[in-house]
């Protein structure tokens, strides 16, 4: 702060298509209790389509103002150009919808004062406008339900610390920015908790104020606060994937999210219906001059809880598609010697993840059967019903069943439900299995039930023995798993392919692991000789185009398990690591 010439403070506001708010903030700004010299103001156009420009316009004589117009690119890139731009040692972030109080500078830079510590970040309050409370879901997410924000639980001058993060209504100094790292432009959504995890691995401090208000102008409306919830869902399962911390697993809630799924999603569209019918029905009592009672309050408020709930862990379900859709634009990967390298943290979750539920119900007797006898967990959902969960996704198992021709010629490694699909559609199938306590369950089976035993080849013993012996070729569907690890589906996929004819499907299985989240990975590259047909929870369905080159098949090579490069030499049927 020891440059005069220069402003204390630049308010950083990215907007987009908001002129009317914009233009209540920019008022508010020019009635600070703070001499205009000591801020400025950065305005971030993130590629709107209205008249901002001129609102911006009609203030630039009265204030020092920025304004600059961008790509639509969401908000973190936005912030991020103006902390490029500001000139202040503190950087105040600001909504557009956010009106501050006139001393709302001033108490922030009081703070700031106060706490001349790089890494102490000031927190401001942000209250509903008096129009705004009346509407009861307002009032809930900003209060007891605390889903926009949790300021019941702060008290006034209390330090708190990453988790109280929140860019619409945060200062920081802009030295511990450039330094500690900025907004990850990957993410539309929670940018400013991630920003606050990772500055809180070099002491972010967030000290809050209460005296320094803004007033929220703007209803999301029923609808836009449940999509918010929505998406606050899906870039949570992006934030607990990317990062091994356990405290960013217990806030993003990525742990058993799918069981909370399961649990709401039969009933997400009745809730939302039933609860927006009772939402509507008060909030008009309400505007009509009419109160609330108790009881009704507490139903009210039971009833956004669930069905905003319900809104979150649908984004959780999206998240893994979300966390595909990076990698394939190269955000989560890198090339590096023509090898694709995915730089995941240790024990973190794959590239390739579970995928969203199917909205379709089949009720096949036989299938089911299979499922329930052979499950590896039993699941309670919600209303009391057993779920079942195998090896391999139900979607899939029904997807086999109703999919691949009866009389086909199949192959399996180390599986047992698509084996048993296979055997009650009459396929000439082939199972290689490298395990006797995997072979038990097969053989109680074909003991206790009447199936096609006589088209079923059984192969015993170590695959990487029996794959390269084997005689049979021209496989219509070929299946392997991960749960060997690495580098098994590697080796396994090198022969499974080659007997795999033309127009063919590979089924790779378990790609939550990461040896099989890999190969996922390597074959949608070579988008000219493997399609990708059918994805599903945990597995990804390819078909064969045409016959890969020398070439091709030697760029489909493991990586160590944390995705650092090194090299590995094919010896016979075994992978060997090669050192310089």
């Amino acid at each position: 702060m020891s440059n005069s010439s220069l402003p204390l403070l630049s308010v950083i506001i990215p907007t987009f298509n908001r002129s009317a708010y914009l233009q209540k903030v920019l008022h508010a700004l020019g009635q600070q209790q703070l001499d205009r010299s000591l801020f400025e103001l950065i305005v971030i156009d993130d590629g709107g389509s209205d008249d901002s420009s001129q609102v911006v316009e009609a203030f630039s004589a009265q204030l020092a103002i920025h304004y600059v117009r961008k790509e639509h690119a969401a908000q973190a890139t936005a912030r991020n150009l103006g902390i490029y731009l500001a000139k202040g040692e503190i950087l105040v972030f600001l909504d557009d919808d956010d009106i501050p109080t006139s001393s709302f500078l001033p108490e922030l830079l009081n703070s700031h004062r106060r706490y001349p510590d790089p890494s102490v970040a000031v927190l401001a309050y942000t209250e509903l406008s008096e129009r705004l409370k009346s509407d009861p879901l307002l009032v809930y997410v900003t209060g007891e339900g605390g889903q926009y924000f949790s300021y019941p639980a702060l008290t006034d001058g209390e330090i708190y610390d990453w988790k109280t993060f929140w860019s619409g209504r945060i200062s920081v100094k802009r030295s511990f920015l450039i330094e500690g790292g900025i907004f990850n432009p990957i993410f539309s959504f929670l940018e400013d908790v991630e920003l606050g995890w990772r500055l809180s691995k070099r002491g972010l401090k967030v000290v809050y104020n209460k005296k320094a208000r803004t007033i929220l102008a703007r209803n999301p409306g029923f609808e836009g606060i449940c999509q918010r919830e929505r998406c606050k869902g899906k870039y949570h399962y992006l934030f607990g994937y990317l990062y091994d911390d356990q405290e960013v697993k217990e806030y993003s809630r990525i742990k058993d999210w799918q069981k909370r799924w399961l649990q709401l999603y039969p009933f997400h569209e009745n809730l939302y219906d039933s609860v927006k019918k009772l939402h509507d029905c008060l909030s008009l009592r309400i505007k009509e001059g009419g109160s609330i009672e108790a009881s009704q309050r507490a139903l009210l408020y039971e009833s956004y809880q669930k069905v905003l709930e319900s809104f979150f862990y649908k984004g959780m379900s999206e998240g893994a598609q979300l966390v595909l859709e990076l990698g394939e634009k190269g955000y989560l990967a890198q090339q590096r010697h023509r090898k694709l390298i995915v730089p995941l943290p240790q024990k973190g979750l794959p590239l390739l993840a579970s995928m969203p539920l199917s909205q379709e119900n089949y009720s096949r007797t036989l299938l089911d059967e299979i499922y329930r006898t052979y499950a590896k967990n039993i699941a309670l959902r919600a209303g009391g019903e057993v779920d079942y969960e195998g090896e391999i996704d139900k979607n899939l198992a029904e997807y086999l069943w109703e999919t691949i021709p009866e009389g086909s010629k199949t192959i399996e490694v180390d599986g047992l439900i698509a084996t048993l699909i296979f055997l009650n559609k009459k396929m000439d199938h082939t199972v290689l299995l490298s395990k006797a306590q995997w072979e038990a369950p097969l053989q109680d089976y074909l003991k206790a039930t009447n199936c096609f035993s006589h088209r079923l080849r059984i192969e015993r013993g170590p695959t990487e023995k029996i794959l390269p012996g084997l005689e049979q070729m021209g496989y219509d569907v070929a299946i392997l798993h991960g749960k060997k690890g690495f580098p098994y589906p590697f080796m396994e996929f090198l022969y499974l392919s080659k007997g795999l004819k033309e127009k063919g499907l590979l089924i790779i299985n378990d790609n939550f692991l990461y040896s099989c989240a890999l190969l996922c990975q390597s074959l949608r590259l070579l988008e000219k000789e493997w399609k990708l047909e059918k994805v599903f929870s945990g597995a990804m369905v390819f078909r064969k185009l045409k016959e890969p080159s020398q070439e091709q098949r030697e760029s489909i090579k493991p990586i160590d398990l944390w995705g650092e490069e090194r090299i590995f030499t094919l010896l016979g049927p075994y992978w060997r690591e090669t050192f310089k």
